[in-house]
Formats: C-alpha cells, structure tokens, sequence
C-alpha cells in the first residue's frame, strides 16, 4: 500500500462512523427477572461529568473482539457492528506492509 491508498481508504473509516444511541433516549428503568434480579448493582453512571467525551469498549461476539465508541453528550458515536470486520482488515494490511520494509524488518 502506498501512502496515498492508506490516506483515502483511512478516510473512508471516518465515513463510516454513525450515532450508534443517545443515552438521553433510553430508558434508564430496566427490570430484571430471575437470579440476575438479585445481583446487586452499583451505578456509577451518575457520577460522569457529562460534558466530557470518554471512550467506551464493548465485546461483539460476531467478531470475537472490542468494538469502540466515544460517547460526547450523552450520544455514542462509533462503527456499526458489520463495519469492524473491513476495518480489522485495513488495520491487518497496513501492518502486513509494515513488517516487510526492510527498514523495519530488521527490528523483528
């Protein structure tokens, strides 16, 4: 890949980001039933400071890996589930081309 490929395929990505949910949209009020029902929880969710982004990571097991998003204001901005797949893939070829530049083929 040349540098001019990784550039305009790297800003299709950007492309592809979306509102994944708006936090203020959901409903907070979940019951649940069962032996989870007695679990307790500790909701710390109260305790952000809303006006500040954080990064947020969750487990897609139709990938077996970490999806990321970044939640600014209440609304989580990120990659659909079925984008992650292609863009392992660009991250696995940029690797693949950089451990066979000779200039760093040397270091492994």
């Amino acid at each position: 890949m040349i540098e001019t490929n990784i550039d305009n395929k790297a800003f299709s990505f950007v492309e592809l980001i979306t509102i994944l949910d708006n936090e203020k949209n959901k409903n907070q009020e979940r019951k649940s039933k069962g032996s989870i029902d007695e679990v307790q929880v500790v909701d710390w969710s109260d305790k952000l400071v809303e006006d500040k982004p954080f990064i947020q990571k969750k487990f897609l097991p139709e990938i077996s890996d970490f999806g990321i998003s970044i939640s600014i204001d209440g609304i989580n901005y990120g990659f659909k589930e079925s984008d992650y797949i292609d863009y392992y893939k660009f991250i696995h070829g940029i690797l693949n081309n950089i451990l066979y530049m000779p200039k760093y083929r040397q270091n492994i």
